[in-house]
């Protein structure tokens, strides 16, 4: 027979009682059983099928841009200040470059350069170098060189003489040579020694060495 009492009078009855919770019957739940299921050989086969035809449907989760943005960031950041880390841990410090010039020989390196034949010292290098200097030009021998093209013209128009000028539109000269005491018809453009005939005027004739000019009257 079912026991018609309410919930109130149940609860009162296990206060005055509480011996009757044990002799409730017990109720067995059955034990799970775990299981794998796995595909068989023809849902395998339909499935690769389906991602060839391209059918298969896929599941995407939307990225959050923002936060990935955020972790590029914190990222970019971390590695620049590995990098300037680890370039200034790089840098040879003047003690360290001492340190190792007295390990190398115990002399200052800086003043030496190694040669295959020995050692040059920079000093002998310097003194030439101190010498010299770079914003002195060397003078050309210039004026000497002039010097010496003007006593040659002087000392050939000496041994010359105009004797005469043939005036026409290809004018001609008559020069006298005193060393061979020759006269000679001379053109623009011929030479007499050693002076050239530059040009003949009306007048006079200019003869030439090299640079040098002079008129014969």
């Amino acid at each position: 027979m079912a026991d018609k009492s309410t919930p109130e009078e149940k609860l009162l009855k296990l206060i005055e009682n509480p011996n009757q919770l044990d002799q409730r019957p017990k109720i067995k739940l059955p034990a799970k059983k775990f299981s794998l299921n796995f595909l068989s050989f023809k849902q395998l086969k339909a499935s690769i099928k389906q991602l060839k035809t391209g059918k298969a449907s896929f599941k995407f989760y939307a990225i959050n841009i923002k936060l990935a943005n955020r972790g590029l960031i914190v990222i970019a950041i971390l590695m620049a200040i590995f990098l300037v880390f680890d370039f200034i841990a790089g840098q040879p410090t003047l003690s360290n470059t001492d340190a190792y010039a007295r390990q190398a020989g115990g002399e200052n390196l800086a003043a030496k350069i190694v040669h295959p034949q020995g050692t040059i010292n920079l000093s002998d290098y310097q003194s030439v170098i101190d010498k010299r200097d770079i914003f002195h030009f060397i003078p050309i021998k210039k004026e000497e060189k002039t010097v010496k093209t003007k006593d040659i013209l002087m000392a050939e128009v000496a041994q010359l003489k105009l004797v005469g000028i043939i005036w026409s539109k290809t004018p001609q000269a008559m020069i006298e040579d005193k060393r061979e005491n020759k006269t000679s018809l001379v053109s623009e453009g011929d030479t007499v020694g050693k002076l050239k005939v530059k040009q003949i005027l009306k007048d006079k004739v200019v003869v030439a060495y090299e640079n040098e000019e002079y008129e014969l009257l």
